[in-house]
């Protein structure tokens, strides 16, 4: 799947995902256990369930997308063609898992893990740097560790379809500043042999 035609997908359901998105951070921030929370997992919980509750009241009349169960994971599927499950990411939008070979097949989009050809997206949020606030909501498309695209829910306008290509590949060799200071000290290698010889 791309941007392009995710946008037009997904774009009946973008007011629809932001709410339930803010719906389930605000439920968080007004649970009495926020302000005693001891380890970021409770709250990461707290909001996912918030949103799988959320979703199902929100959808409950809509026939093409359901809450539905797929392997382990829990999200929601699309016209039966998109699943999308709904994580916490860091800056860089990429979600975290413990790296089980399962978690690890999810992001593998040249793997059929539902058999039927279904999609596997990620509806993700981050937080802002007080970890107070949502910064960003995003439906992403990750190829293992890299992002392929995402179609930013808060930005509006030409935001919604900017692409992020794949990470580029470490290139082979030293890095360029070391060529550099390398190139720089032959150079001065080679003066130093053909050169007049005015040391100190």
């Amino acid at each position: 799947m791309t941007a392009a035609q995710a946008e037009s997908f997904f774009g009946p359901y973008f007011d629809i995902l932001r709410r339930v998105v803010r719906e389930a951070w605000d439920d968080w921030k007004t649970n009495p256990l926020a302000p005693q929370v001891q380890h970021k997992r409770v709250r990461a919980s707290c909001v996912w369930n918030q949103f799988i509750a959320g979703a199902k009241r929100a959808f409950s009349e809509d026939s093409n997308v359901r809450v539905e169960t797929m392997r382990e994971w829990e999200g929601l599927l699309f016209h039966n063609k998109v699943f999308v499950r709904f994580k916490k990411a860091s800056k860089a939008l990429l979600s975290r898992n413990y790296p089980t070979p399962l978690a690890l097949a999810y992001h593998d989009q040249q793997n059929d893990l539902f058999g039927s050809g279904v999609k596997r997206l990620e509806l993700v949020y981050v937080l802002d740097e007080s970890e107070t606030e949502l910064e960003r909501i995003c439906l992403v498309q990750r190829h293992r560790e890299y992002i392929a695209w995402h179609l930013d829910l808060l930005g509006g306008g030409d935001d919604r379809q900017e692409v992020l290509p794949f990470a580029p590949q470490a290139p082979a060799g030293p890095s360029v500043a070391k060529r550099v200071l390398k190139s720089k000290r032959s150079k001065e290698n080679g003066g130093g042999k053909h050169g007049t010889g005015g040391g100190a």
